[in-house]
């Protein structure tokens, strides 16, 4: 299961340093079907994985060619503080339960696709 997960973390890390995507499409998905997590406990590790400093070599990258602006970075990352904090609490705390979140999830994934793809 660990190695499985390593890939899992590798994929994912691949697809956002070139898409700046993955957590979330990959990762969540990954962490459950191959890892046998809860789908509570992947996205606790996703978030866990988006607080440490995973991306500041790639924003690095990006912000070394010009490609990285820093005010609308703060206020997403300002609006980001705020919805993790309500949504973490609302999946932890019974307010909704598993499978509506995992629908909730794919209705996401699909509408993001699909906008993506227009």
């Amino acid at each position: 299961m660990n190695i499985l997960l390593l890939l899992v973390g590798s994929i994912t890390g691949l697809c956002i340093g070139v898409l700046g995507t993955g957590a979330g499409v990959l990762m969540i998905p990954g962490m459950i079907y191959l890892g046998g997590l809860s789908f509570q406990e992947a996205v606790g590790i996703t978030l866990l994985m988006q607080t440490l400093p995973v991306g500041a070599l790639g924003a690095y990258q990006y912000w070394e060619k010009g490609l990285l602006r820093l005010i609308p970075s703060v206020m997403i990352g300002v609006g980001m503080l705020l919805g993790i904090t309500l949504g973490g609490y609302l999946a932890t705390q019974g307010v909704i339960r598993e499978m509506t979140l995992r629908k909730m999830f794919g209705v996401l994934a699909v509408i993001t696709g699909i906008l993506m793809m227009t």
